[in-house]
Parts: C-alpha cells; structure tokens; sequence
C-alpha cells in the first residue's frame, strides 16, 4: 500500500475527479498560509574519533537565584544544593547579578568572586529515618573520599513537616577500605519527607537526645543511636558535613572590589550567573561525596599512567616556536610534568564492535590519520608512541614519534586488518610515552581520511543536499557545560571545548565556514550565557567589514579573527537569513543551562514572573545587548530571526514572547510518539504502527491548532505578530529511565522497527504538514545522522546507509511542495475511533484520510496521507485547475510495516506522465491513492461540485471552503 500521496500540476480554474469514493476531498484556491519554504534539519555532533585540542576549560552554564539579600556577598540556597563541588571552587569567578525591573531584565552588576565560602550542613537524603526508630545502621558512599572527616547531625521531622533542633554533632572518618570488605546493610531512609503545613500550630521538634554515631574502620559499618524528643514525629533527618560546625558560616560568594562588587548590594530574586575558567583540574575540586565517581573525575584527555592512577596537568600557553603554517594551535596546550620513572599515556575509548551501537566500528577499507602537535624536555627516551587497546592491540602496529626540544607536527596513517563483528573489549587510542620529564601535547586527532577535518563529510553534504533541507539546526554549541567566545570562535579545525568536556564538537567558525559553502542557512544555538562583551564581539564577527588598510587586529579583534579564518567578508553578506536560538530546552530541568520552576520578583513591581516570562525576558536583554554592536545593521536586522524554544504542554512559549517582541519564533518540540509526547513504549508491533498513525489527528495537528491560537490571540492584543512551529520533530522514542520507562533491548528495537517504517515516515509527513497548514514558518527535523537506534535519518553505514522513510517523506516537500498552502475542504471521508493514549485524549471520529495543498507560481501539490494500515483507501481529490500541461507522479511505496533498518525497503518513485494518458493516471491513481505529483499533463474538466456545496461525511457536518486559516483540518469546527 501506498501511504503517500502528492499532486503538482501547473494549471487554473477547477477540475474534480469523474468517481465517487469513501474519501474525498476538494482543493480550494484559497491561500490559508504563506509560503514556510523548506523544513529544516538538526545535525548531530562531529565523527572525529579523537579530537582533543586542550584549551582552557570554562563552566559557564551555573545560575541561582539569591535567596538572601546581603552587601559585598551572594546568598543562595541552591549554590551546591547538591553537594558537588569543594570549597573555593568558585574563587577567581566572574559573577554576573542580573535583575527583573518593570517587566525587563537588566544587568546591575558584573564582577569577581573573592572566595567561595562553603561551611554549612547538607542533608544525607531526600527521604527520612522513619519515626519509632532510635537505633540504625548505615554507610557512606563506597566513592566518598577515604580517610575523609564527617561530621552528622539528626534532626527531627514533625507530620506536619516542621523540622526541629539538631541535635549534638558527631566526628567519623570514612575508611579506606576494599569494597569486598565493606558492610552492606539496608538502606534506613525509607520514609517519605512530609510537606510543610504551616496552617498546624505548635512548635518545631525538639532536638534528639544522646546522639551517636561509631563507624568500624574495618566495614565502614556506622552504628547511630539517640533518644526520640516528645511530639508527633514523621522520621528523622540526617546532615553531614565536612568541616568542623564550630567553624560554619553558611554558603556564599564573597565579592571583590571589581565593579563595585564589595559594595553591591543584592535583592531577594536576583539571578546570579557565574563563568568558571581553569587551567587544570582535580578529584579534590569536588566535593568529598562525588570523589570516586565520573562526575568527578578530570577530563577525558587528563594523564594517566599505564599502572593506573591520574596524573596532574596543566593547560600553558605554548611554549617556544611554533613550526611554519600551523594556525589551529589556539590559545593553550597541555602540560604534563612527571618526576619519576613511569609509563604515561593520554588516551580515550572510542572504538567496538559491531554489536552495539555507541562506539565507531574502524572499517577496513579505510584509512585513518593520526596527527599531534609535540614537544618534550628530560626525557631519557625523547619517544611517543601512538598504538590502539583492546582488540586491535596486536594487530596494528604502534606509530613511532621521535620528540625533540621543539615544536613539531607529527602526522602519520593507519589501517585496520577487519571489522570486528564479535563481542569484544571497547578499544582505545593512545599517546604513550615514559618519564621523568616534561612533555607539550596540542591538536591531539584522529579522523578517517576520506572525511578528513571537516564538519560535514561529503557524504552528509550530499545527503542534506538532496533532501533539500533550508536551514541546518546544530547542537554542537549549547547543551554543554558553557564557554567563552575565544572558546566558541578559536579555529575551524580546533572544535569546541566546554568545561572539562572533549566533545567531537563544531565551534561557531567551522559551522558558519561549512554551512556558507554548504549554502544553507545556519540556525545557530548559542548558551544564553556568554557576557555582554562576548555577545557585541560575536556580532563584530558576523558583521564587522576589515578593510587592513584602516583596520588593525587591535581595533577588530573579532573580524580579524574572521579573516584569520579565510573569511573576509562579514557573514552577514553571505547568508540570506541568520536563525538565533539561546540555548536549548529553558523549560527542562536536565538541560545544563535551564530555567525550570524559576520565578522572579519584580523590583519595580509587585509582580513575580514565571518561569516563562523570566525566559522572554533573559532573551529580549541579550537581544538587546546584541543591537547595541555599532556593527549591527539594517542588514542585520532584517536577516537575524531569533527564535524562542516553547514547551507543547503549556504557556511556557507564549508566556516568553509576551516579554520578547524581538523574537519572530515561537516554537515547540512535536515529536510524534515517544517520551516527548509521555507516551510508553508499545510492546505489540500492530498496534504501536496504528497507534503512530492516529497521532497526527489525535495530538500533532490539535497542538498546532492551539500554538495558532495563541499567535492569533498575541497578535489581537496589538503585539507584534509571532510565527508557530517545531525546534525539534519527527519520530519520537523513549530512553531508559525518563518517565520511569524500563527500555529493554526488545523495546528499542520495537520502536525502532515503528518508528522507522512506512507508517513512521507518513506520520511524520502527517504532522510537519499540520503544522505548515496552520502557519507554521520554521519545522525541524531532529535529527540528521546515521544510526540504527533512536532518532536518526539514516541507516548506519554498516546497514546500508539508506535514509529512513520520515527524512524520505520530508524531502518530497522540500523538492516538490514548497509554496503558499491552500485550503482543503472535506466533503467526505471514512472514520474511525482512536482509543486516548498517554496524554492524547480519545478520539470518536478520525479522519482516515488527509490532504494537504501548496502552489507555487503555476504549479499545484497535493500531499495526500491515508492513516490505514490494513488496505488501500480510495481516494478522490477535486482540484481548482481546468487543464494541466504536465503531471508528474512522485510516491513512496511498499508495505507500511516495513523499515528501512537494514534494507533500503522504502524508497521514492517518479512517474512522468504525457497528457494522452491525463485522465486515466488521475482516476486511477485517486482510486489507488497513489498521486504525488502532477505535471505536464492536460486534464479536461469532469463535473463540478454539487453547486458549491460539499457533501456531508458521514458521522458529522460537512465543512465549507475555508476563506480564513482554519483550525480545524480534515473535521468540524
């Protein structure tokens, strides 16, 4: 069965077709909304299997909200709310206090944190001891740090949520002992913390009597005892600290004298933004909790040595002379200073076999370079060693580099024997070498020769190149952990780093380098959290002219930097549109950098702004910082679009461009199915595909219609008008653990084998296209990548390549339906009842059937979707053309349930039609429902509608041809 259906045609008037059928449908010439032009496409991260360029480390994606208004400090009860991170490891920050006042976001203070005080109390659980008991046993993390002093404290829990005195404090010290030795008793926090009813009288517990704690330094087995207060009790609340409480003073950020820090004084509500920088990194920055874990660890290109065990590092500027024509060093490299006689390497793990799906599987048909830049100072064997771990240990032979006093680039090739297609170790690549001495390492990489360093490969250019995607979303610059602007504009070929990440990441000047060649217009995600300074240097980057003969590399250091990178001309001229979306998902709370649950207070006002209002107004202040460049022109201006990322299931969108009339976009994530949409996995293969399919009508297009409104509604009021659509959609999946979900394997592969079929791919095309019908201006396709599992367009290299039937479905818009949207009336169509799901409600009367319409100068598109998945639905279409002069028939076609995992079972189809064989092609392919394109084809007129009138459907009213977007599609207003 064929599942969908186009029509282009270059015609006029009206035509219908001769035979009646259960579904038809009639084709106005009215136009409900303007022309979106193509959809576009989120890209994943780069393919580099190593990229470690080592510069400075910066966490900039931290804000708080002072909870105590105080002078020349910073109070937060949310500063380490989750016990993460040492004493002084703000010190050297710069903090910024940025305040709401008459509904508008201003920054009062930007300055420097003198130290970061961290000398209070920290709850050991969210849940409590429950109450009746006096005596438990319990240990500490296996991962805290051994041999380090904690202080514990009880303190009772009232019903009514009261927390009373705390009670004497008692010193432990958390043994370094073997975990095979270590106590495992039951965990005594069982009890769920009762809220705070402040209607119940009375006072507070009070403190427990004879506390005690002993720790056995053999099991770290710690035994606690005390006496119960009197009182109606919940349980009882335990506290640890590390530092002696006769020495607590709270947690805060002292301010220095920089910008009048010591002197300002800050308001309950204020938001407080701090930018980290360090050069080097330890266990012992984090707090003694996390002190075994990964969270805590250094970064991935941190030393180690061979024997086991970290080494220190630091990131220096380079030192001596660097050899003739390398450009990509960037700013810092890394140090690594060992005083004995041991075997280091820098390495990372990146490579597997072809049973799962996280790691590159090295191919043997391939070559792959190695490249670094080096230097050594006393080392007895001035040697480094390139070679691979795990599998391949033995069969590819380790690459030599001799080392000297000086800087040089050491660049070499490498092939693999075979493909590993068992179950084996996950492998590394590493840089070894021996000590005592010193040694520099910059530009660590490794990279398939036939990709080479560029963004994109050939292959990805010319895969969004036939899709015809206009725009290209990228998340290499925001869900991280933040970064500066040298950071984010270094060199095109050093990547991004944030924080203590190495991720394969794009900065900003290889995306706009690739994207400009690439002829596509970026849609650039940027952390909300660069300072004002970094924003007007971004647009003096953009679009700042450098004439070398008036301009110095003083006066425009951030255009010099753009012709350093071989552009000389402002990207402003080169691109046609400039998309800006700050940061990603404001509304989640697992974004690094979001806005969740915030709320502010006025300063000016007695008003408290919700979460989305605190967001619109954070994006009209950085907006505004940005129109403050004397580089941003009318040009800018009139090209630059920024974008506001909503949130489907409330306000939160509309409630932010309320407080931003700079941004144009309101969009939102509208995945079909999957955890985004709070709907579980399906077990049952059948039913989960009919269940994708009644998701457009059910879910995707009523959400548009209500995003509609809400412009409609914005618009109304006398605001200036905003556009609706998707930051994010396509087939949606869930992910072990969100929502509570358990994934097994069977489960992803089930949604898999849905969410990548026929019936996938039309409702995805269902609901891009509800979109569009409803106005929408900006739709996304996430996302652009190769892989079997989750959200991709492609099939993993070693399955084929081929793209999925969604990319498939969303390329014949952008190829054959881009144009000014028209009406599509229903005069009859078969239903059918869709049973509620997840937060779809039920369904009595579904259409089986949509159509959706475009023109384009004289050429006519008809999208037609069938939503059965058991037969063939007949179709008839009325068109507003008396005669064409060509038709062209572009299909996707096979079996709905199949897939595109590991064949290419679906693809597309182009069937030129001559006019002597017009009215045949149109009847019968209606009637099959097949049509996806039309022209170059004369038709003759067949019969006209039933006096302008359309024919009731059965089960409801008939519904007239629209003369104003309606919001309803394919069913009664």
């Amino acid at each position: 069965m064929i599942r969908i259906l186009a029509v282009a045609a270059v015609a006029t008037a009206v035509l219908s077709a001769v035979e009646p059928s259960p579904a038809v449908l009639r084709v106005t010439p009215h136009v409900v909304a303007p022309d979106p032009g193509p959809y576009a496409a989120t890209t994943v991260n780069k393919r580099e299997l190593v990229d470690f360029s080592f510069e400075p480390m910066v966490w900039a994606h931290h804000r708080y909200q002072v909870s105590e208004a105080a002078t020349g400090r910073l109070i937060s009860d949310r500063l380490d709310h989750a016990d993460s991170f040492a004493e002084g490891w703000w010190d050297g920050a710069v903090v910024r206090v940025l305040r709401a006042e008459n509904g508008a976001m201003q920054q009062k203070l930007r300055g420097v944190v003198k130290r970061y005080v961290r000398r209070d109390w920290k709850e050991f659980a969210a849940q409590l001891i429950p109450a009746g008991t006096t005596r438990v046993e319990m240990v500490l993390e296996p991962w805290s740090r051994p041999g380090q002093a904690w202080w514990l404290s009880l303190r009772a829990v009232d019903t009514a949520g009261r927390i009373g005195a705390r009670s004497a404090a008692v010193r432990i010290v958390h043994p370094d002992i073997p975990g095979n030795q270590r106590a495992t008793p039951a965990n005594p926090f069982t009890q769920a913390a009762p809220r705070r009813d402040d209607r119940t009288g009375g006072e507070a517990p009070g403190a427990p009597e004879g506390f005690q704690a002993v720790c056995d330094p053999a099991s770290g087995l710690i035994t606690m005892s005390w006496r119960a207060p009197a009182g109606a009790l919940a349980g009882w609340r335990l506290d640890r600290t590390t530092t002696d409480p006769a020495t607590h003073q709270g947690q805060f950020l002292e301010l220095t004298g920089e910008g009048g820090g010591d002197r300002f004084t800050s308001m309950v509500g204020d938001l407080v933004l701090l930018t980290r920088t360090a050069a080097s990194l330890r266990r012992e920055d984090y707090s003694a909790r996390l002190h075994g874990t990964y969270d805590a660890a250094p970064p991935d290109y941190a030393p180690q040595a061979m024997a086991g065990g970290e080494r220190p590092f630091t990131l220096v500027p380079h030192p001596g002379v660097l050899p003739a024509g390398v450009s990509d060093a960037g700013s810092t490299c890394l140090r690594v200073e060992s005083a004995q006689a041991e075997t280091l390497m820098v390495a990372k793990y990146n490579h597997a076999d072809t049973t799962q799906n996280y790691y590159e599987v090295l191919d043997p048909r391939q070559t792959y370079v190695v490249e670094v830049l080096a230097r050594q100072e006393g080392l007895a064997a001035p040697r480094l060693t390139f070679d691979l771990s795990g599998s391949y240990a033995k069969e590819v032979a380790p690459i030599v580099f001799a080392l000297s006093g000086e800087w040089q680039r050491f660049t070499a090739e490498f092939t693999v024997p075979r493909k590993l297609e068992s179950e084996g170790p996950v492998g590394m690549m590493r840089l070894v070498w021996s000590g005592p001495g010193t040694v520099w390492l910059d530009n660590f990489r490794v990279y398939r020769k036939d990709r080479g360093l560029v963004r994109f490969d050939a292959d990805e250019r010319a895969a969004l190149k036939a899709s015809g995607m206009a725009a290209i979303r990228t998340h290499d610059t925001c869900k991280s952990e933040g970064y500066s602007l040298d950071n984010l504009l270094g060199h095109p070929l050093t990547g991004l780093s944030s924080g203590k990440g190495t991720f394969t990441r794009g900065n900003l000047s290889a995306l706009l380098k690739e994207f400009a060649k690439m002829g596509v217009v970026p849609w650039l995600q940027l952390e909300f959290t660069l300072q004002e300074d970094e924003w007007l240097g971004l647009v003096e980057y953009l679009a700042a002219p450098y004439d070398p003969a008036t301009d110095t590399p003083q006066s425009k250091p951030w255009a010099w930097r753009r012709v350093q990178h071989g552009q000389p001309q402002p990207y402003s001229a080169v691109f046609p549109r400039l998309i800006l979306e700050f940061s990603n998902e404001t509304w989640n709370p697992i974004m690094p950098f979001n806005l969740a649950w915030l709320e502010m207070p006025d300063a000016a006002t007695t008003d408290k702004h919700s979460a989305g209002a605190v967001y619109g107004m954070f994006q009209e202040y950085t907006i505004q910082v940005l129109k403050r460049s004397p580089y941003w022109s009318a040009e800018m201006e009139r090209k630059t679009e920024f974008v506001i990322g909503g949130w489907a299931v409330n306000d939160y969108g509309y409630q932010a461009a309320k407080r931003s009339p700079s941004s144009r976009h309101v969009l939102v994530a509208a995945y079909n199915g999957g955890w985004d949409a709070g709907e579980d996995p399906s077990g049952e293969f059948e039913p989960a595909l009919l269940k994708t399919l009644n998701y457009p009508a059910q879910d995707g297009i009523p959400t548009a219609v209500r995003l509609r409104r809400e412009a409609d509604q914005h618009a109304a009021a006398g605001n200036r008008p905003f556009r609706i659509g998707s930051y994010e959609a396509g087939p949606g999946y869930n992910l072990n653990g969100l929502n509570g979900v358990r994934m097994t394997p069977q489960l992803v592969e089930g949604e898999n084998r849905v969410m990548k079929s026929l019936v996938g791919g039309s409702s995805t095309l269902d609901c891009f296209l509800g979109f569009t019908y409803q106005g929408a201006q900006l739709q996304n396709y996430f996302i652009f990548r190769r892989l079997r599992n989750y959200w991709a367009s492609h099939a993993d290299e070693r399955n084929g390549g081929q793209a999925y039937p969604a990319w498939l479905g969303l390329s014949l818009w952008n190829s054959h339906g881009v144009g000014e949207v028209l009406g599509v009336v229903t005069e009859r169509v078969p239903v059918r009842q869709a049973p509620a799901v997840g937060r779809r409600a039920a369904m009595a009367e579904m259409p089986e059937v949509a159509a959706y319409a475009s023109r384009k100068g004289d050429r006519l598109t008809v999208f037609a979707i069938s939503r059965r998945l058991d037969a063939a639905l007949p179709l008839t279409l009325r068109l507003p053309i008396r005669s064409a002069r060509s038709v062209t028939l572009h299909t996707l076609t096979g079996d709905p349930k199949a897939n595109n995992l590991d064949a290419e079972n679906i693809r597309g189809h182009a069937r030129f039609h001559p006019r002597r064989r017009a009215w045949r092609c149109a009847g019968a392919a209606a009637r099959l429902g097949v049509l996806l394109g039309v022209h170059r084809l004369r038709l003759r007129r067949a019969g006209a509608h039933r006096g302008g009138q359309p024919v009731a459907r059965p089960g409801g009213a008939g519904q007239r041809p629209a003369t104003a977007l309606p919001h309803r599609l394919h069913h009664p207003a």
